[in-house]
């Protein structure tokens, strides 16, 4: 009896807003057959680092998010999350005896 671990991305999807979806597929296999699977998803968003994924999905990285991409991404994301001006803190309330 041998067992053996293989991961495969089996899944990598592109979203319009630039965003790479990728699912990996991890199967346990006895004697070459498959007897478990489990499955795992990542969202890389324009402006990650995705220096450490694989060789085919840096390369779909590189193509999709440009620094445009990136650019239109980061700026919706502040448009959407405006910093709000720093308030002044309230006054101590002295305790009411």
């Amino acid at each position: 009896m041998s067992l053996e671990e293989k991961t495969i991305e089996d899944k990598i999807e592109v979203l319009e807003s630039g965003h790479v979806q990728v699912r990996s597929k991890t199967v346990i296999l006895k004697d070459g057959e498959p007897i478990a699977e489990n499955y795992h998803r990542k969202v890389i968003s324009p402006g990650d680092d995705y220096s450490e994924e694989s060789e085919k999905v840096q390369s779909i990285c590189e193509l999709i998010q440009t620094q445009e991409v990136v650019d239109e991404y980061l700026e919706k994301l502040e448009s959407n999350n405006p910093i709000l001006p720093e308030t002044e803190e309230p006054a101590s309330e002295e305790p009411v005896e």
